[in-house]
């Protein structure tokens, strides 16, 4: 049957490259559809006879979004999604016929010999989304895959972010990818390619090597989008907060003062943490001290910027942070607006509903969000504008939401 759908040029790309070898990273920046391309690519191969099977595995909270997606593009198709206690998962294994198979990392990586069984019984396909979890070679999910992945027919890898912290990511992914890694063995490829980070040539070069591996696509090459436009706020503390905030980082700066460089690197840790709360008090001086009740600076100025946004341009709007306490206060500020919450407190089952009400509900104006919830995998293409209220040091969380 013909699917009901067109894929754009980058997703036709997407799916010869799935489908030309056994296996492959697809690194669509998000937005571009790669779960839509691995159905496209897994329906070819069946129509083939060269699978009948896909095993998703994914982050719990992607399950019902995976689902949802093959009910839309391929509505024949019969989908189990295993969860549950480790007695229905391990039965869930072993009765699986369907054509689709999703679960989660941890449930995978909890059932290793019973996900193996069910690989052996079923010609499968073997995705893993949101691929930089096996970014830590040395990682128990990592581990897992490697186990899964000499089982499967063709492996597929999906991620908008291959690398977040250093070349090692990429490594460790292409050792799901292929049995003999095409980057060669790890310590060498560390000596070699490490400090790729902040070395051009060596950039290109690594590059070079993934291109039979890899296929990398951003929006400004596949969307006719308008460019992306950034404004830094900066919003002045009054005195009570200030006060808070120089306190802590003078903290800081006296404890660092005088250090050895081999002290400094084993305060390191510690200074991350005081970074924290610095960037708590700028943003809820109520995360450190509970008792506070004033209101902070940030709060005015997000009340000028929604009413413009919201109100007068009837714009849909997400607001990112990365404190609980912070979005909990942030809701019940702005209920008024018409919005829905996604942080790491919502139950899996729950997130995908929130998600398409905020898509397609005109009276949800405003999604208010963590980005290491909410942040991936999910479609939020309904805004225009996108507030961060505060930041984070993982680029990976910034650049998936």
């Amino acid at each position: 049957m013909e699917p009901r759908y067109q894929l754009m040029a980058h997703q036709e790309d997407g799916v010869r490259f799935l489908t030309q070898g056994r296996g492959g990273i697809l690194a669509f920046e998000q937005g571009l559809g790669k779960t839509l391309t691995a159905i496209d690519a897994f329906r070819d191969l069946q129509e083939r006879g060269l699978a009948g099977h896909m095993l998703v595995i994914c982050p719990n909270s992607l399950k019902g979004n995976w689902a949802d997606e093959i009910a839309r593009f391929a509505p024949n198709w019969q989908v189990r999604t295993i969860g549950g206690s480790g007695r229905d998962r391990r039965a869930g294994f072993a009765s699986a016929e369907e054509e689709v198979v999703i679960v989660n990392y941890e449930a995978a990586r909890a059932d290793i010999a019973p996900v193996r069984a069910m690989m052996r019984r079923l010609q499968s396909v073997l995705v893993l989304d949101e691929s930089h979890h096996v970014k830590n070679h040395r990682s128990l999910t990592s581990i897992a895959a490697r186990q899964f992945a000499p089982l499967a027919s063709f492996r597929w890898l999906l991620t908008g972010t291959p690398v977040t912290n250093s070349p090692s990511d990429i490594h460790a992914q292409l050792s799901v990818v292929a049995d003999v890694n095409p980057l060669g063995p790890y310590e060498v490829f560390m000596l070699d390619y490490g400090d790729a980070g902040t070395n051009r040539h060596k950039q290109k070069k690594l590059a070079e090597l993934l291109k039979p591996h890899m296929l990398r696509r951003t929006k400004r090459e596949c969307l006719s989008l308008p460019s992306k436009s950034f404004v830094d706020l900066s919003v002045p503390l009054p005195g009570w907060q200030r006060r808070m905030y120089d306190a802590v980082r003078d903290g800081i700066l006296d404890e660092v003062r005088g250090m050895s460089k081999d002290a400094f690197r084993a305060y390191a840790p510690t200074a991350l943490t005081r970074l924290l709360r610095l960037a708590q008090i700028a943003s809820n001086p109520a995360l450190i001290d509970p008792n506070e009740q004033r209101e902070p600076a940030k709060l005015a100025e997000l009340d000028r910027i929604l009413d413009e946004l919201i109100r007068a341009k009837g714009c849909k709007v997400i607001l990112w942070s990365y404190y609980v306490n912070t979005i909990t206060r942030l809701a019940a500020r702005y209920r008024h607006l018409g919005l829905v919450t996604l942080f790491g407190g919502i139950p899996s089952s729950e997130r995908q509903a929130l998600v398409q009400s905020f898509q397609e509900d005109s009276g949800v104006r405003l999604f208010v969000g963590n980005p290491a919830a909410a942040g991936t995998g999910f479609t939020l293409t309904a805004s225009t504008y996108a507030i961060y209220e505060t930041l984070t040091w993982r680029y990976d969380l910034y650049a998936q939401s």
